[in-house]
């Protein structure tokens, strides 16, 4: 028994000692994140770098010939490297506040609508970005002031280096997106407020206007338009009933038509009221539940 626990402790030991190099390396100036690789991609990889370390402790030509080996071994790798992908892949994140990052040809274009809580950014968001290999995210929206929704927006700013951070226009009472508004102010550059009719990383502005103000925050939430290689797509975050009518007003029935609308679930009425639905005509409806347990799980007429 005494010998067990050793070795268990020896296991826990070493894993933790992984998990904090990696933690700190990851942390470095120099550090950076590439795409997630296959499982043969990660085995070349690793016997490459063993005989280069391999091939150090040796001398003569039989450490010529591993650095050569390792070498073709890296060559070879480089041709089955993750290709960019030239198409427009929208992923829908598992967060409470209807996260959805818009992955689009062109380091310049992707977007990433909210973020969720700060576990949420941590867990879900943060890992999601880093295993798709960015670095620098492009392009931040934080739709409106729901906790659930920017909570972690600060780490996604700070961690990513986001050049343009997008805010809703209207004033908010929510104490975390004021706080998060007060602190972009040191980089007057990178904070931008849109309104309707300006454009967010190849998508237009519908909603809200700043002469429109509703008592609760989903129905301020920004919504967004854009044509995909042909598909229409609005992006409508967790809109409220009073928003909806709103932004039918304004916009009318010929900018409001979408291919696919992407929608989450907002505290009151239904993500897509009958007569927003009528006006969109979609093709395809994408409803980000909240998972099992929680609050905000979709009702089952929905489902």
């Amino acid at each position: 028994p005494a010998l067990a626990e050793i070795f268990n402790h020896s296991g826990w030991l070493l894993m933790r000692s992984v998990l904090e190099i990696a933690q700190w390396v990851s942390a470095r100036p120099v550090a950076f994140y590439i795409p997630q690789l296959s499982v043969l991609q990660c085995a070349a990889l690793y016997l490459a770098i063993g005989l280069a370390a391999w091939g150090l402790s040796l001398s003569g030509s039989l450490r010529r010939r591993l650095a050569g080996l390792s070498l073709s071994i890296i060559i070879a790798g480089a041709a089955f490297w993750p290709k960019a992908d030239r198409s427009c892949r929208i992923t829908v994140l598992p967060t409470g506040g209807a996260s959805t990052f818009v992955d689009q040809p062109g380091a310049a274009n992707d977007l990433l609508v909210d973020c969720g809580n700060s576990m949420e950014t941590d867990f879900i968001v943060t890992r999601f970005l880093q295993a798709k290999g960015i670095n620098t995210l492009p392009n931040f929206l934080l739709t409106h002031g729901d906790v659930a929704h920017v909570d972690g927006a600060d780490k996604i700013i700070s961690g990513f280096s986001v050049p343009y951070v997008y805010l809703n226009p209207l004033a908010t009472r929510s104490p975390r997106y004021r706080q998060i508004s007060a602190w972009m102010d040191q980089w007057p550059s990178r904070k931008l407020l849109i309104s309707p009719g300006e454009e967010v990383a190849g998508f237009q502005v519908l909603h809200p206007s700043g002469e429109e103000r509703s008592r609760r925050g989903d129905d301020n939430a920004t919504v967004l338009a854009g044509t995909q290689y042909g598909w229409r797509v609005l992006l409508l975050s967790d809109l409220g009933r009073s928003g909806q009518a709103a932004l039918m007003g304004r916009a009318g029935e010929n900018a409001l038509q979408a291919d696919v609308v992407f929608a989450g679930l907002p505290n009151v009425g239904e993500p897509l009221e009958p007569a927003l639905l009528s006006a969109i005509k979609p093709r395809a409806v994408i409803i980000q539940d909240r998972g099992f347990g929680r609050p905000g799980r979709a009702p089952k007429i929905l489902r």
